[in-house]
């Protein structure tokens, strides 16, 4: 990698800088005018780098460089943004093109390799693509971009649109893709008062012919075709569109437009404001009312007439104004004008004197409103419902018919978002057996919380079947879908709810100190229990979630559409502190991983997770058979980006998964596994290893204790590295044994182990598990909710295996 990564332009003066991070270089801006330049690099170099202008026209380079989930690498040129702004720009040529080529009008928060970014343009020669991070990336063709196509980024607030056209005239054009930056995880990423706009190139020559930036107020930012080096340029209004004329009546006031639409040299258009001439309207007749407008001498002006108020013309009627409903005490608001007929025909707003209202009782009161000459005047209903008190004891109950005004007892119900806000410290709120048909998460905010000694609850009313049913919820875009129940307070205890159809996470523990007990997480569009950080804003290990126990819990048949990689089963990964415990738990037929431990290299190191007394079987496929090509399909996934994490895991089965039974995915820390079992995996093409510990060969240094390895189908050789003990593992056709612990090396045949001949179907009870469709959280569990899987993959007594403490026991 280069040591210098950033040139500046700034009114002609290069200033150098750099700031060298984890091997990213983090270019610091200082000030800018006009645009800047910027090699932004990660994992992948960038060569050859320049921008070029020359003839309205920008032609920039790159030699290498990605676009990818670990970081981006690529060449950009840009310039400061603040506040609303519309930009637009066209690629008119695009050569040195490979797969990796990107050419995108690129709005992103930061110069560093890892900064959120919404972009849209061209990817490798002609295709039309966008890319996102806010934080979660996700990507996808973008229709009608291309080759000497129009691509615009509208930002209006927190809210981002992206357009094509094939010319600069948009006023018909769609929005392709909508992004809230707000929603979910993504705080404000790119809702900040000033983000970086420009145009970003990686492993391709791209020349363009049209970059054009306005601000919300219509000012030309930028514009390509008056770029000559340096500075802001201005375009100027050509024309105003005439607004429509209007017509009142002798002494009506005149509600005239604040703004009209104005046409600027670059082609765009904008609203502006007007401010009018007074209006006479005492004296009958047409009168042209001029306007006056900032930076346009022509101005504009409006037809307004003027008619007589003649004896004839008098109200014949008005319209009823809507029936209005409120609580007790609450200020009623009346419509200030109603609609009135004249005898002519003609139609105008008049306006009304209401009546008082006392709201202090309840019923149905007839309130009487005057309207000047017309005798018989108007009236409305207000309805006045008794005010529910405002609940915030310590045992609340709702049902799925329970209201946002029930008084929360069994009689009186009160709805399960509105229990959630009003508990007290210590409280429970006992949920009724039932369906809850819900369209909106459940979000249990950060000062919502218990205390040690007083945890706030969340249960099944004496254990009954509770289900969330979230399927209502609309999947968009995967960075902004609502999740089931979203746990950001702490020391919360939740348990025997079922939730399911959620648009993303069943569960998202994002809290500290938590227990989930015995729910259950199914047919989710995420993965069913998650425990990552709530906002992408706090960067710190001592704010992510730390301390929570998902007990006795199941998860299965969660499936993500957009990809069928991101739904687990269970994950405690990206974002997550220490102590946070799976005990008892079952993951099976998920699109993805049955656990997913994942690491990466932008947020570093997550805390020490244990799993215990848990198994994992079947993932990588629901259960009518989905899967995609993506679906990775491990029963337990213990890392990921080759970053090093000490995980622990005892007494637990993996089996039948479509890849590896246990993997430490890269993991090179010291991952302890103590008696675990690991059977069958493996089933998509049975290249994949019961275990899987020795990814890096040079770093892995592992523990595994009396754990044992089975199939009865083809499956690759176990792979370890670091110190077994009691252990029997498979290796190309052979077994394997440690018996005492000892150095293990799985690569190199002095330290595979003791030779001997390995275990068969006939020293297990049974290798044959219940089939799919089962409830298997019904099926293998006790009274207590611990697991009992009876004979399933235990040991047989006659077994020469048996009596050895060997394998995973979850069969009392």
């Amino acid at each position: 990698m280069k040591n210098k990564r950033f040139l500046a332009q700034l009114l002609g003066i290069s200033i150098m800088a750099s700031t060298i991070f984890s091997s990213i270089n983090v270019p610091v801006l200082l000030a800018s005018t006009s645009l800047s330049n910027v090699t932004v690099e990660n994992n992948n170099q960038v060569d050859n780098e320049s921008s070029t202008l020359s003839e309205s026209k920008l032609v920039i380079s790159a030699t290498g460089g990605k676009m990818e989930t670990a970081g981006d690498s690529f060449q950009y040129s840009y310039l400061p943004v603040t506040g609303d702004f519309t930009a637009t720009f066209k690629v008119a040529e695009l050569k040195n093109t490979s797969s990796n080529s990107r050419v995108y009008l690129m709005v992103r928060n930061g110069l560093d390799a890892t900064s959120p970014h919404l972009s849209a343009g061209i990817k490798g020669s002609s295709s039309g693509s966008y890319e996102l991070r806010l934080p979660d990336r996700n990507s996808g063709s973008l229709s009608g971009a291309g080759l000497n196509q129009y691509i615009r980024i509208e930002k209006i607030g927190t809210t981002y649109k992206l357009y094509t056209s094939s010319s600069t005239d948009f006023s018909s054009a769609k929005a392709i893709k909508t992004y809230d930056t707000t929603t979910k995880n993504n705080t404000s990423e790119l809702g900040n008062a000033a983000v970086n706009v420009g145009i970003a190139v990686c492993d391709a020559t791209a020349t363009i012919d049209y970059f054009n930036v306005v601000d919300q107020s219509g000012n030309t930012i930028y514009n390509l075709n008056n770029d000559q080096g340096g500075g802001e340029i201005e375009a100027t209004i050509t024309s105003v569109t005439a607004p429509n004329a209007i017509t009142v009546y002798q002494g009506d006031t005149v509600s005239l437009p604040a703004t009209v639409e104005a046409t600027y040299s670059d082609g765009l258009k904008a609203q502006v404001s007007v401010i009018w001439d007074s209006v006479n309207t005492s004296t009958v007749g047409t009168k042209t009312v001029k306007g006056t407008i900032a930076n346009f001498a022509a101005g504009t002006s409006i037809k307004v007439t003027v008619l007589e108020k003649t004896s004839a013309a008098t109200i014949t009627s008005v319209a009823a104004p809507n029936a209005v409903t409120v609580y007790q005490g609450d200020t009623v608001s009346l419509p200030a004008t109603v609609e009135a007929t004249y005898s002519d025909g003609s139609k105008a707003q008049v306006n009304v004197t209401w009546d008082s209202v006392d709201t202090s009782t309840a019923g149905t009161k007839m309130v009487k409103g005057t309207i000047a000459n017309f005798a018989t005047g108007t009236s409305v209903n207000v309805t006045v419902l008794e005010k529910a008190p405002v609940v915030t004891g310590s045992t609340i109950y709702v049902s799925p018919t329970g209201s946002d005004n029930g008084l929360g007892t069994t009689s009186s119900p009160m709805s399960i978002s509105k229990a959630i806000t009003s508990i007290q410290q210590g409280g429970t709120i006992y949920l009724t057996g039932g369906t809850y048909k819900l369209n909106k998460q459940l979000t249990i905010a950060e000062t919502n919380s218990g205390t040690a000694s007083k945890m706030n609850n969340l249960v099944a009313l004496n254990g009954a079947e509770v289900i969330l049913d979230f399927s209502a919820q609309t999947y968009g875009e995967p960075s902004t879908n609502e999740r089931g129940i979203q746990l950001d307070g702490s020391y919360w205890y939740i348990k025997g709810i079922t939730v399911q159809g959620a648009a993303d996470n069943g569960f998202f523990v994002s809290g500290k100190n938590n227990k989930l007990e015995l729910c259950v997480a199914r047919a989710n569009r995420d993965t069913g229990i998650q425990i990552s950080r709530r906002n992408s804003s706090l960067s710190s290990m001592k704010d992510w979630p730390a301390n929570n126990l998902i007990l006795n819990c199941t998860s299965y048949n969660n499936s993500d559409p957009a990809t069928g990689e991101n739904a687990d089963g269970f994950a405690a990964k990206l974002t997550c502190g220490e102590g946070n415990v799976f005990d008892g738990c079952i993951a099976y037929n998920n699109v993805d991983d049955g656990w997913d431990l994942y690491a990466k290299t932008e947020t570093g190191p997550i805390g020490s997770v244990a799993i215990k007394n848990c198994i994992a079987f079947r993932n990588g496929a629901t259960t009518d058979g989905h899967f995609t090509a993506n679906s990775d399909g491990n029963g337990f996934k213990l890392g990921g980006s080759g970053i090093a994490v000490p995980h622990r895991i005892e007494n637990s089965i993996a089996f039948e998964n479509k890849n590896h039974g246990f993997t430490d995915n890269s993991n090179p820390g010291t991952i302890t596994l103590k008696n675990c079992t690991s059977i069958n995996n493996s089933l998509d093409n049975g290249g994949k290893s019961n275990f899987d510990f020795a990814r890096d060969k040079s770093k892995s240094n592992n523990v595994l204790i009396n754990c044992i390895s089975f199939s009865e189908g083809k499956v690759a050789s176990d792979k370890y590295i670091g110190k077994a003990e009691n252990c029997v593992f498979y290796g190309g056709g052979k077994w394997y044994e440690f018996t005492t612990l000892a150095s293990a090396n799985s690569t190199l045949s002095d330290l595979r182990g003791t030779q001997i001949t390995g275990p068969t179907a006939s020293d297990f009870a049974t290798l044959t598990a219940p089939a799919i469709g089962t409830d298997f959280h019904t099926l293998w569990r006790n009274s207590d909710g611990s697991i009992n899987m009876g004979n399933v993959f235990k040991i047989a007594s006659n077994s020469t295996f048996a009596n050895r403490n060997l394998g995973a026991n979850l069969s009392k």
